[in-house]
Formats: C-alpha cells, sequence, structure tokens
C-alpha cells in the first residue's frame, strides 16, 4: 500500500480591500490589526470612527458612513487566514476563535458573500465596503487595498509585502514560507499532518 503525503505546494497572500472613494481618503488608507479586529467584530461600525481617523487623519468621509463589511458565508481558506491573522495580532479585540467558517456579527452592515466572486461584487459594487480574498484576486481588478501594520511598524499592503525581500533574496512569499517552516508550522515530514 502506498501512503499518502500533504505537500504544500502554493503560497499566497490575503489582502483587505474596500472601496472608499479615492477622494475622501487623502492617502492610502491604513487599518492596525486592533482596529481591523474591531470593524470584523462589529465593535466600530463607521468610517469615521476615533480609531479609524487616528490612523488616517486625511480621510474624510460623510459623517456616520457605515462600514459595509463582507464577511464569507460559507467555509474558505481565506476566511480561515483572516481570522487566524486577527486572533494572533490581537487576542484581546477578536474572540470569535479562527477557522474556516465562524460566527460573524448579525449587524445591518454586515452583508455576507458567497466565495471569491461573491466578495469581489461586494467590494466593486457596495459603497464603503470592506472584504477579504486572496490578494491576487484583488490586484487584477485594481481593488484599493488596506495597508496593514506589521511588528515592524510598517504599513504595507499584501503588493508590498510580495514585492519586498529578505536577507537572503527571498520575495515576500518565499520569505514567509521559510519562516513557516523554521517555526515549525508546515512539517518538515511529508507524512505529517500539515492542515492548519
Amino acid at each position: 500500500m502506498t501512503a499518502m503525503v500533504q505537500v504544500p505546494f502554493c503560497l499566497g497572500a490575503i489582502g483587505v480591500f474596500h472601496s472608499v472613494p479615492r477622494d475622501q481618503m487623502g492617502a492610502d488608507l491604513k487599518l492596525s490589526p486592533c482596529v481591523l479586529a474591531k470593524i470584523f467584530d462589529g465593535a466600530i461600525t463607521t468610517w469615521d470612527a476615533p480609531e479609524i481617523l487616528a490612523e488616517n487623519p486625511s480621510l474624510s468621509v460623510p459623517a456616520g458612513t457605515k462600514i459595509q463589511v463582507g464577511p464569507r458565508s460559507l467555509g474558505s481558506s481565506s476566511t480561515g487566514g483572516i481570522t487566524g491573522y486577527l486572533q494572533a495580532k490581537c487576542p484581546t479585540s477578536w474572540t470569535r476563535g479562527s477557522g474556516s467558517t465562524i460566527t460573524w456579527p448579525t449587524s445591518d452592515n454586515f452583508n455576507a458573500v458567497q466565495g471569491s466572486p461573491g466578495m469581489l461584487a461586494h467590494v466593486t459594487d457596495t459603497p464603503y465596503a470592506l472584504g477579504y480574498l486572496d490578494a491576487g484576486h484583488g490586484h487584477q481588478r485594481s481593488l484599493q487595498e488596506v495597508s496593514l501594520q506589521n511588528e515592524a511598524n510598517t504599513w504595507l499592503t499584501s503588493k508590498d509585502a510580495m514585492a519586498a525581500t529578505d536577507s537572503n533574496g527571498n520575495n515576500g512569499i518565499s520569505a514567509a514560507g521559510k519562516a513557516a517552516v523554521d517555526a515549525g508550522d508546515i512539517p518538515t515530514d511529508a507524512s505529517a499532518d500539515g492542515a492548519p
């Protein structure tokens, strides 16, 4: 009998995209992990919330403009990725856990979508939307991407992070893969379970 092995062969980024009108932004939109966690948790509901304006002083949206959040309604790896990120980076503000399916808030500004096509339509067609999906899909459609704050206090989009190189000359995706192997997140034994 031949044994089955799990081999990770493809790595990609998950991006957070939005549809705030460019003329109301003044600069690229920035969200720290805890502010993003509060938005996805339903604790921050408007684009003019003090926490958002503190990170985006040139943002000038109409007062009380709701953030139209688009969570995935069915299980998805991008939901697992974004919720894992929020749980790791801001556990005090994100208590919904992580995984391919979670229980999202039921507020009127949360509009469940299905699949990447649904998320693309949400961000493209809904004013003041916020959503997450495989970064490549968003880049192909020229969606506006949120700059997230990393541990070095640098604000980066996934496109910025992918273009960056580490001290060994690895691009962002290769460097992330190497870091995951070094941290033991991806087993070196091909017969081990590498599922997140």
